[in-house]
């Protein structure tokens, strides 16, 4: 009879699954702690029955269906988007998101379409 897995070994397994590119770009979004975990977890696979790797894959496609809420960092997510799409210029644009600069709000006002402003004043 086989031994039960542990969580990090049946990520680990998932990724072997996945491939090489696929796990390395998956690890790039990790910390070094759970790098670290799933790297001992990898080292330790020498073989895998194929009934084992279904079960690990029905197992993570469930996790993922059963799922009503995602998790997510939306400041990071934003920060790495915006950076990703503005390059250098983003910086500026950061910090105006994240509230390091501050904005008078005179310049926010005229800033604002007049449409916009109007229906907020009568609302």
């Amino acid at each position: 009879m086989p031994r039960e897995l542990s969580s990090t070994e049946k990520a680990a397994l998932t990724l072997l699954t996945l491939g090489k590119d696929a796990a390395s770009k998956i690890l790039q979004h990790l910390s070094e702690h759970e790098v670290k975990k799933i790297s001992r977890a990898f080292m330790s696979v020498s073989e895998l029955d194929r009934e084992t790797q279904f079960q690990i894959a029905k197992e993570f496609r469930n996790m993922l269906k059963a799922g009503k809420t995602v998790l997510v960092d939306g400041k990071e997510f934003a920060k790495e988007v915006i950076a990703g799409a503005f390059g250098a210029n983003a910086e500026s644009l950061l910090d105006y998101i994240t509230g390091a600069k501050k904005e008078s709000i005179a310049q926010i006002i005229s800033d604002t379409p007049l449409n916009i402003l109007v229906g907020f004043i009568s609302g």
